[in-house]
């Protein structure tokens, strides 16, 4: 979180003074220098590096702050860790830093010269770091505090190396100024330069070709600055001129820092009449805002009472499991599996003892510890009757449902091929459905029992249960058991697209499919085809996309849209071939309407990521959904009262529809957007809806002064500084 907070303060600052000295007051400063420390993670480090860089540009106050707080010493850490990823940036905060002549003498005592050495000397250093190393060098160097301070070459002389005929033009610039510098600190220190073999190398490379004027003006001025131990003939002849030059040196500061904003245009007042209109339309808006939000109180009403019935139920069945329990049940009923018993007693002992262990954990120990995994096991084999299977399956679900042991356990005992079997064609559609439901349970979650499972065939079982003919509950079942199969399985998602599976997922979503199937269809879908672009390619020629787009109008039941929606995401995200085709079904304008006070809390929540999917790095897509009139209903989804999974995936979606997008920037402020996501930067706001509210933030204000100025004005700095 401090991270993303230091990233959207960076953007809150940038060449904004007023917002700097707001910052400042509130304490940045030494926050920020705090996430310098070796204990951080990069990523805080970084966005505290940023944020500094913006806090001190073009403000000597800032800078004398950030000095009087320790920041020098932390960014010479970090440009001496080896590992760090960092280096560039820090290097351009020292470099705005040395600008200061207060500041010099304190950066090099703090031993910036030999990592900053070590950064021209590095061979991956690119161009523009190089030279920002070596302006920073050559500042401190001309500074007379500094060069009395240097009473050695040593950490120098790598760089003696660089002069090579060979070498850029950037390169032999940078480390000629450097050296003519050092070399001015001192005849002590241009002996040692001589000693170690400056003149040579130098000597070849001023002979060596004509250069531009500004390489040229650097080796002259070396070559002058050491005259003194050089027995060069040409000496003498040029020295007059180089002095010349020389003369002219002067101090040198950074020409890094950001240019500052030379106007500031204010903000124009609409006219009286678009006063009017807009006042008009915000009225109307309240309206309609109230009426959803009344029948969707009135609807979470009855959805909670509904609830609260069902935790009473749930909490008397749990209450009862106990009970039977307690008398000593579990033990007998698992003594009644045994081979001697008859089947139909088998049958309804299976039955029993699902019933108790379903959904708690102290059953299912109990159960485990009594027997039950190998006496249900056996059960499954071909030569008992089909009640007795069925019962058996479903006592091994209810077992392993949520109980990571007692999948192991179970997967020792060899249920797991015997449940494949039962899949088969010839055995009843209820046995089929309850050996299904059993693997489901079985592989989820559990990569060891997901490629046992794949091993002894159930992905082509389950694919046989999803055609025309077999009963909707199998197909059901069937789906769920095969998306769980694949589930963050790439092995298992490579078989199930090339055994075929998607194109009989995509025709249960067709209109004549019951509303639960075409629910678990799009769920093992998703999964299908999630990170997988043979999957997603196979899906979209198949015709899912346009399917799942007609599942998501508000007249779909509340679990398909959900269902859709999420498929969907699945088959755009970084892909943009499929964005484009979602786009072209309608999904963007329908996925917008999921936004709205109406949907349920899980649906929005969909909609707002898969329309994330659509728009990422899709201007397009981007425009697209604005013009569908996401922007209220999405501000609307920061309120208070919205679930904090759905406040998240608003976040999101906000931050990519402004990213490099002034246009959308500019709608969001207009419709108000700022001072609710400011409202969610407070300490009461969960820890992943506050980065992502940062980070949000962070895109709406970035290079836009008048929206840095209404995030500031809603109080957002000192919040993001706590």
């Amino acid at each position: 979180m401090q991270g993303k907070a230091a990233s959207a303060l960076d953007a809150l600052v940038y060449d904004n003074p007023d917002n700097q000295d707001i910052a400042a007051s509130a304490g940045a400063i030494p926050m920020l220098v705090a996430l310098l420390s070796a204990s951080t993670s990069a990523v805080m480090q970084g966005g505290a590096v940023r944020a500094l860089c913006s806090l001190v540009l073009g403000n000597p106050v800032n800078k004398g702050i950030a000095t009087s707080v320790g920041t020098i010493p932390g960014l010479v850490a970090l440009l001496s860790a080896e590992t760090s990823p960092l280096k560039e940036v820090v290097e351009y905060l020292m470099d705005v830093l040395a600008c200061s002549i207060l500041n010099r003498k304190i950066v090099a005592a703090a031993g910036a010269i030999p990592p900053l050495v070590g950064r021209m000397t590095n061979t991956s250093t690119a161009a523009p770091v190089f030279s920002t190393a070596s302006s920073i060098i050559t500042t401190l160097l001309a500074d007379p505090h500094v060069s009395v301070m240097v009473t050695s070459a040593t950490p120098f002389l790598p760089l003696i190396k660089l002069l090579e005929v060979n070498s850029p033009e950037h390169v032999l610039v940078g480390t000629a100024s450097v050296l003519s510098h050092l070399a001015s600190s001192g005849p002590c220190i241009r002996r040692e330069l001589a000693a170690a073999g400056i003149i040579p190398p130098l000597m070849a490379v001023r002979a060596a070709k004509s250069y531009l004027p500004k390489v040229q003006e650097q080796l002259d001025r070396l070559h002058a600055s050491l005259r003194d131990v050089c027995s060069c003939r040409y000496c003498t002849s040029k020295s007059k001129r180089v002095n010349a030059q020389t003369s002219r040196e002067g101090s040198s500061t950074s020409a890094l820092e950001h240019p500052e904003a030379t106007t500031s245009a204010e903000p124009v007042d609409p006219d009286k009449l678009m006063q009017e209109l807009l006042e008009e339309e915000e009225r109307e808006k309240a309206a309609k805002e109230a009426k959803a939000t009344t029948k969707k109180e009135k609807k979470q009403r009855q959805k909670e009472k509904k609830k609260g019935k069902e935790r009473s139920k749930d909490e008397q069945v749990a209450a009862d499991q106990d009970t039977v329990a307690s008398a000593g049940a579990i033990p007998l009923l698992v003594a009644l599996l045994s081979a001697s018993t008859p089947a139909h007693v088998e049958c309804k002992a299976a039955n029993a003892l699902g019933s108790l262990v379903l959904d708690n954990p102290d059953n299912q120990g109990i159960a485990a510890s009594a027997g039950a995994i190998p006496l249900l096991t056996a059960l499954l084999s071909a030569g008992n009757a089909a009640d007795v299977h069925k019962g058996a399956a479903a006592a091994l679900g209810s077992l392993v449902l949520g109980n990571p042991d007692d999948q192991s356990i179970v997967e020792s005992a060899g249920a797991i091929p015997l449940l494949v079997a039962l899949l088969s064609t010839g055995t009843s559609a209820d046995v089929q459905g309850e050996a299904a439901l059993a693997l489901d349970y079985l592989v989820l979650g559990n990569s060891e029992n997901q490629g046992i499972a794949a091993s002894a065939g159930a992905i082509p079982s389950l694919l046989a249960l999803l055609s025309a003919g077999t009963p909707a509950y199998v197909q059901g079942e069937a789906a769920c058991a095969l998306g769980c199969l694949v589930l963050e399985n790439p092995d298992n998602q490579g078989i199930a697209g090339s055994a075929g599976a998607i194109p009989l997922l995509v025709a249960l979503l067709s209109a004549g499919t019951s509303a639960d199937v075409q629910c678990k269809a799009a769920l093992a879908l998703r999964h299908v085809v999630y990170d997988n672009p043979d999957n997603q390619g196979i899906a979209a020629s198949a015709g899912a996309i346009p399917l799942l787009v007609a599942l998501l109008p508000a007249s779909s039941p509340e679990d398909v849209q959900g269902g859709a929606a999420s498929a969907l995401g699945s088959l755009v995200i970084e892909n943009p071939e499929n964005q484009g085709i979602a786009a072209s079904a309608g999904a963007i304008p329908v996925l917008v309407a999921l936004l709205s006070a109406s949907t349920p809390a899980n649906v929005q929540q969909e909609a707002a990521r898969t329309l994330v999917y659509l728009v990422a790095e899709d201007p397009t897509n981007q425009g697209e959904v604005i013009s569908a009139g996401a922007i209220p209903p999405l501000v609307a989804l920061f309120s208070a009262s919205t679930p904090a999974d759905v406040q998240e995936q608003a976040a999101i979606l906000l931050a990519h529809l402004v990213d490099d997008n002034p246009d959308n920037q500019g709608e969001m402020a207009f419709m108000s957007a700022i001072p609710p996501l400011v409202e969610l930067l407070s300490a009461s706001t969960p820890a992943h809806v506050l980065q992502n509210a940062a980070d949000a933030l962070a895109h709406l204000v970035y290079n836009n002064p008048n929206n840095q100025g209404i995030a500031a004005s809603a109080g957002a700095i000192p919040l993001l500084v706590a």
